[in-house]
């Protein structure tokens, strides 16, 4: 099943599930993840672009850069990455229907990250009526990433909690 995205001019890809994501660093955005991947792997050329980050979003927690100072303004935005209408490569065996979250940080997560994952899943879901569920990155893997309780993160989401 395909579907049409107007906003990216390109064949929706059959969503069924997010995987969340921890950076494994305790700054970074879009810009990092790109190059951190690029010195990975060779990345993989969709609709004639180069793309190496792994990841569809990236969540920020208010420090970009290494030693930098803390930004409110940036913490809990939500950066977009790989295009959806790309296959991701963020938890081998599941990218082909999947989309990859990844929150910055490597097991303290702020308030705003949490809000700021909570709008994205709304959006996601409202989207890709498709998703039937939103996982760790933990479930396919032996790492412990996303380095914190998703399905307690879940629970308050799906509750209302985090609603703004």
């Amino acid at each position: 099943m395909e579907i049409q995205d107007p906003l990216e001019g390109k064949t929706r890809r059959y969503i069924t599930k997010v995987i969340i994501h921890c950076s494994d660093s305790t700054w970074g955005n879009f810009v990092h993840i790109d190059e951190w991947h690029k010195e990975r792997w060779a990345g993989i050329t969709n609709f004639g672009k180069q793309i190496y980050c792994g990841y569809h979003y990236i969540v920020l927690n208010g420090l970009d850069d290494s030693g930098g100072d803390y930004n409110k303004d940036r913490d809990g935005l939500v950066e977009k990455g790989r295009p959806d209408v790309y296959v991701g490569a963020h938890c081998e065996g599941q990218n082909l229907h999947s989309l990859g979250i990844c929150l910055i940080g490597k097991d303290r997560f702020t308030d705003f990250q949490f809000k700021g994952l909570s709008k994205l899943l709304d959006n996601i879901t409202g989207t890709y009526p498709s998703i039937s569920g939103v996982y760790p990155h933990n479930k396919f893997s032996t790492k412990t990433c996303p380095n914190f309780d998703v399905e307690g993160f879940l629970a308050k989401w799906t509750g209302g909690y985090f609603d703004i």
